[in-house]
């Protein structure tokens, strides 16, 4: 969580996207990162936003506005403040769950009471430090353990959580460092209890070649084994571990593919002249390392169905490309 939220926040000072609210959650300003990290952040974190933003924003105009999104393991992440910001939080009909760890969750809770400019966008504030809970009219955060099904769901119920609502849920680096069972578990659960449910999660992939090998030991070295990865190694076992569970659209590709499909020339090159990359061979071998998978599932799917002609990306620069917010600015939640 530490060092992912300072690559965030390099990233962001570096030029590559904006987030006014990330450095409340960064206690270390002075840390570096290769070029070649904050590229790789910067193509993760506009692909989870724009995902996010698609599913926000789809078909509110023939059926109802109500979303809710529920990021997994969500650290120190600022997605929520993001979108806020630019108008895709702005409906009542919308809200945003974060979970992670008690541990976690009492930082973030700490560093957001302590942060008037973020505190001041939120309504009808709750918290407790100690528990590490907040929750407000459109945002909370829960603390449970995700390997305890039973956690997750006692968090978000005890929120507000509807279980009738199209529901996006998040995944960044989380499902990965489970075992199969216990993020099975998640996704059973999730697919049991959310008729319309969508999920995003980005994770390491291709443990058996030299890079791989490296990139396992180094994080097991740090005490951060990749419990998953055996289990779901590729692409095409990414896509079963959905598909087995009655999802009905799944897709995964890595880094590479998403950056060069759905990023546009125009943003490739605003990114080379930030800052070069010497190491072109190895940004590529890197991003193969990475991947993205999404899946979608209703209950009843038919050519008719309101959710038939989603989809998470569009091949066009589509991902990436700024939507049009009507609301100039936003000082409270609606």
């Amino acid at each position: 969580n530490v060092d992912a939220v300072t690559a965030k926040l390099l990233a962001v000072r570096a030029g590559y996207y904006d987030d006014d609210a990330v450095e409340a959650f960064c206690g270390d300003a002075d840390a570096h990162h290769s070029p070649l990290i904050l590229r790789g952040y910067y193509a993760r974190v506009q692909a989870v936003r724009r995902i996010t933003e698609r599913f926000l924003r789809y078909g509110v105009d023939r059926m109802a506005a109500d979303r809710q999104v529920v990021d997994l393991g969500a650290g120190s992440d600022t997605l929520f403040f993001h979108l806020r910001k630019h108008g895709f939080m702005a409906s009542p009909c919308c809200r945003f769950f974060e979970v992670d760890f008690p541990e976690v969750t009492r930082g973030k809770v700490r560093a957001l009471l302590a942060n008037k400019h973020l505190l001041d966008q939120l309504q009808d504030v709750n918290s407790d430090v100690t528990e590490g809970r907040l929750t407000s009219r459109s945002y909370a955060v829960l603390p449970a353990d995700l390997r305890h099904v039973s956690q997750l769901e006692a968090a978000l119920s005890s929120a507000g959580f509807r279980k009738d609502v199209p529901t996006l849920f998040l995944s960044e680096c989380v499902l990965i460092y489970m075992s199969a069972e216990e993020s099975g578990a998640v996704l059973d659960w999730i697919a049991v209890q959310c008729p319309v449910s969508l999920v995003a999660s980005y994770e390491q992939i291709g443990p058996d070649d030299p890079f791989g090998r490296v990139m396992v030991n180094s994080l097991e070295k740090r005490g951060c084994a990749l419990r998953g990865l055996r289990a779901f190694p590729d692409k095409q076992s990414q896509v079963r571990r959905f598909k087995e569970r009655g999802w009905q659209r799944v897709e995964c590709l890595n880094m590479n593919e998403v950056y060069n499909r759905y990023l546009t020339a125009a943003d490739r090159s605003r990114a080379d002249r930030l800052q070069m990359l010497d190491e072109w061979e190895e940004w590529q071998l890197v991003q193969s390392h990475y991947c993205i998978t999404w899946a979608f599932r209703e209950p009843e799917p038919s050519p008719s169905s309101p959710w038939a002609t989603f989809r998470f990306l569009d091949p066009d620069g589509g991902l990436f490309d700024r939507v049009p917010v009507k609301a100039a600015e936003w000082s409270k939640e609606v």
